[in-house]
């Protein structure tokens, strides 16, 4: 099975009230919104908007191909026996990628991935990807084991909250926070897997953009439009 990491998803998105917003905007947009670089604790609701029915569609670019992307949150999922939030991703209208992530007061967790197949690698235990308390710099080191069909590997996992930037986009000016992250597998006698991303993540708005490997090649996903809703 072919395999790449995702993201954060950490996709990472936030709930905002009780009513619905949609919004647009162009190609290029990637950078974030109200993510404090001061690191001052977050208010106890999760931190990112993960409620099911919110959805972010994306251009995605990879060399000289274009499509359209949608993130869509399905709803609650188990995972090894732990409660999680199932991601999918649909690329043309078709399913893509899917990834599983615990999302509350304390922080964000990566807990599965994978693609088409109903069998997800699954993190044990979970990575965390950013925590509710956070600074410029920070990093975070993670090592687990991915389950996949029954089999058990040695794996690997770093993150890291890249430097606040403030860049004007066709929605106006945003504060941007970046998390770098990668997960190896390794695998007996045989070549270590990394699944790189690199995620662009709003606390009002969720998934801005992304950047991974598609088959091997550089590949970007940017926010057009998005529909959050609350809890």
């Amino acid at each position: 099975m072919r395999v790449t990491s995702v993201i954060l998803f950490l996709t990472l998105s936030v709930i905002s009230g009780c009513t619905s917003q949609l919004s647009s905007g162009g190609e290029d947009i990637e950078y974030l919104k109200n993510l404090q670089s001061n690191g001052q604790r977050i208010e106890s609701k999760p931190l990112l908007p993960l409620a099911p029915g919110n959805y972010w569609e994306m251009t995605a670019i990879s060399e000289k191909n274009k499509t359209k992307d949608k993130i869509e949150v399905v709803g609650p999922i188990q995972v090894a026996r732990k409660n999680g939030l199932l991601v999918k991703l649909l690329r043309n209208g078709s399913l893509w990628r899917q990834e599983v992530y615990r999302n509350d007061a304390t922080g964000i967790w990566l807990m599965a991935f994978g693609e088409k197949q109903v069998d997800l690698l699954q993190l044990d235990p979970p990575m965390r990807l950013l925590a509710s308390s956070f600074h410029e710099g920070d990093e975070i080191n993670w090592k687990g084991n991915i389950l996949f069909k029954s089999k058990r590997y040695e794996a690997t996992g770093y993150c890291r909250v890249t430097s606040l930037e403030t860049l004007q986009t066709q929605m106006g000016r945003f504060q941007a926070y970046r998390l770098d992250s990668v997960i190896s597998m390794i695998r007996p006698n045989d070549i270590t897997l990394h699944f790189p991303s690199v995620r662009w993540l709003s606390r009002d708005i969720g998934f801005i953009r992304r950047s991974y490997a598609d088959d091997g090649r550089p590949a970007v996903q940017n926010l057009e439009r998005y529909m959050i809703r609350g809890e």
